[in-house]
């Protein structure tokens, strides 16, 4: 680790020293334990969002449940990776799936499919779709630069109002920072078992020109482990696909089953890697923009061992037309591209894309009334190929036109009313209308009280529409996933605390999945299952250098049978963290995630048992060593130490191959790193 460590040193002292000859003016893209000292406490803790209405508001005003995490939260808290950052937001879970997918994010509990098609990722607003499978966003989640972020702005509930399909149970909108000032950060990390990285931001302003530029690597320990499976008979040229939800029907009861008699189980010792990279680009002039990004992560899969590897790229052209001080709309395309490949089934590859154009208006109807609506149109094709370039079972296309509106209405001087229409015409299914209502009333400045109905829609993947292979069926005939979700809620805020509490009931209907009643199994919309809980959601500053958050969640679920628990997700989680701030340069903070015990039904017959309750405690110092050694050095040079997973625990997740409960590896324990941040002012 020592000499890494050095190397990684070195590296980044050389990185800064050359920068350093070109006379740079910084854009602090992350946050200081300065700028934390100069931010009031009541502008941290009233933010405006834009993600609920598309248009500016505060999150006291906006007609949804929502959570933002900041990038002083990530300065306080620390974070590598997207998916150790989301981790840490009320009401959202992580977990993993077989084959397609290692990094699931649900919203309050709602894991009911094998990849995260119920929750869709935003980037400054514009989604990021994988239509091939429906929601695969590993390489996301596991590589996106964390060092661009502003915030993270997520609705918990149905959005499909103004984002479209895949909206469900809950959208993350990841804002990125503007190139105000021109300036360069790079930073390097070395830690435990050969974790290493970097990352570097170059920020340009000159005139209305502006640029951001970003990097990011990095490669965490190989876990070495035992697994056992049942290796899959396959066709030649075929891999599996998707795994199944947990709503098949099952002749053993319950979400899963047991192992099916006479199947041949193999165990072996695997090594998983985790390794991931990406680039960022956002540039603008005047009112044209564009956006760019690529990602790409290596780990494994585990129906049939072997080194799996995603890769994503997206861009996003848009351009801002204002008609008057009243009118503004904007102009986007954007463009996604999915990859997949393993070294389970190394002549097999997995290629979808979308194509998204969308104009939206925001018109302020008067000042107590504004509008937003607007229309799109997108196309969309998968594949899976094999070497040959020949069809594996799996190819498709289809497109969809939609329109929407939203409108909000000040009824008196504490009270808003809001209600939303979209409609959505996806080829060879009928159109889908998705409404939503929302009141919200301020009765003081502090006190909030919210209720809303929203719904939603998931679209069918290619997989599930078009998959033709012998041991699964694809079915042209299948109809969108909907939800409809009821929320209320009660917030109170001064200057120095926050509370949330929030109650939810959503009735999911015609869930996708596999019914084994057929003679090959083949997609079905089947059953309904709903979901009641609730969540709860403070920050408080106990002292202007001290601050506490914390969150709870609780939900059950069932099925039109009666059958509970069909999430394999704990139904009751809870989440806290303590900073503190000294202004002479150091910030120590501790968070730590707590997942209650799952049903005994989860209880895997291969592999750990993941059905035990865990804490998983992590820690973050920071030393600016300008403040406290070098105060007369212009350039932020800092030092951070972080450790995840502090007491150990080796965490396995639930899913459902086949016939049989089994759990998969996904989090090996322990790990602590350390490393140098430098910015160029």
């Amino acid at each position: 680790m020592k000499s890494t460590l050095l190397t990684t040193i070195k590296i980044t002292l050389l990185i800064f020293v050359l920068s350093n000859q070109q006379a740079f003016s910084q854009n602090k893209t992350s946050i200081t334990e300065e700028d934390l000292f100069e931010m009031s406490l009541e502008d941290l803790l009233n933010q405006s969002i834009t993600t609920v209405s598309k248009s500016a508001e505060k999150i006291g005003d906006a007609p949804g449940i929502v959570s933002v995490l900041t990038k002083e939260d990530i300065a306080m808290f620390g974070g590598t990776t997207l998916s150790s950052v989301l981790e840490r937001i009320p009401g959202l879970s992580l977990s993993s799936a077989s084959f397609t997918d290692r990094s699931i994010v649900s919203s309050r509990g709602e894991q009911i499919t094998s990849t995260s098609n119920h929750v869709l990722l935003l980037i400054d607003g514009r989604p990021i779709r994988e239509t091939l499978e429906g929601g695969v966003s590993s390489e996301m989640y596991e590589s996106f630069p964390v060092n661009v972020i502003e915030r993270i702005e997520v609705i918990k509930g149905p959005g499909s109002v103004l984002y479209g399909s895949n909206a469900f149970s809950g959208v993350v909108n990841i804002i990125t920072q503007q190139a105000n000032k021109t300036g360069l950060s790079v930073s390097g990390l070395a830690g435990t078992s050969g974790t290493k990285g970097t990352s570097a931001n170059l920020n340009v302003k000159a005139g209305d020109f502006e640029m951001l530029v970003a990097g990011n690597y990095l490669q965490k320990p190989v876990w070495e482990t035992d697994f056992t499976y049942s290796p899959m008979q396959m066709e030649p040229n075929q891999a599996p696909t998707v795994p199944d939800t947990l709503l098949n029907p099952n002749p053993t009861g319950g979400p899963g089953g047991d192992l099916p008699q006479g199947a041949q189980q193999t165990t072996q010792s695997v090594s998983i890697p985790n390794e991931g990279a990406s680039l960022f680009l956002k540039s603008s002039y005047k009112n044209l923009s564009f956006m760019s990004s690529y990602n790409q992560w290596e780990t494994m899969t585990f129906e049939t061992p072997g080194a799996a590897r995603w890769k994503k790229s997206f861009s996003n052209l848009g351009y801002d037309l204002n008609f008057s001080d009243k009118w503004n709309s904007n102009i986007n395309v954007s463009f996604t591209n999915s990859k997949f490949d393993t070294d389970s089934f190394p002549n097999i590859q997995r290629n979808s894309y979308e194509i998204l154009t969308e104009w939206t208006h925001n018109v302020s109807l008067s000042d107590k009334s504004k509008l937003v609506f607007g229309g799109l149109y997108s196309y969309s094709k998968g594949e899976e190929t094999n070497l040959s370039n020949e069809s594996a079972g799996v190819e498709g296309h289809r497109y969809s036109v939609g329109a929407y509106a939203q409108a909000d209405y000040q009824l008196l001087k504490s009270l808003k009313a809001t209600a939303g229409l979209q409609i959505n015409k996806i080829e060879n299914i009928d159109p889908k209308f998705v409404p939503r209502a929302a009141l919200v009333w301020n009765p003081t400045k502090h006190l909030n009280f919210k209720a809303l109905y929203s719904e939603a829609f998931r679209a069918p993947s290619i997989i599930e529409l078009s998959l033709d292979q012998p041991f699964r069926q694809g079915n042209s005939e299948l109809q969108p996933e909907t939800v409809g979700t009821i929320d209320l809620g009660a917030n109170y805020r001064n200057d120095k605390f926050q509370i949330g509490l929030n109650y939810f009931h959503s009735k999911l209907n015609d869930i996708i999945s596999l019914d084994h009643t057929f003679d090959i199994p083949t997609y079905q919309n089947l059953g309904e299952v709903i979901f009641n809980g609730g969540e709860m959601e403070t920050k408080y500053y106990l002292t202007r250098e001290l601050f506490f958050t914390g969150s709870a969640l609780y939900q059950t679920n069932k099925n039109d049978n009666g059958v509970e628990n069909l999430s394999p997700t704990a139904n009751f989680s809870a989440k806290a963290g303590l900073n503190y701030s000294w202004d002479k340069g150091i910030s120590l903070g501790v968070f730590n995630c707590y997942q209650g015990a799952l049903d005994e039904s989860y209880s895997s017959s291969i592999n750990s048992s993941p059905i035990e309750s865990f804490n998983k405690l992590s820690a973050h110092i920071n030393f600016n060593i300008n403040k406290l050694f070098l105060p007369q050095v212009k350039q932020e040079i800092s030092m951070f130490i972080h450790a995840d997973n502090l007491l150990n625990k080796e965490i396995w997740t639930f899913t459902k191959a086949g016939q049989q409960n089994s759990s998969f590896p996904f989090n090996q324990g322990r790990m602590v790193y350390a490393g140098l941040s430098f910015k160029l002012f």
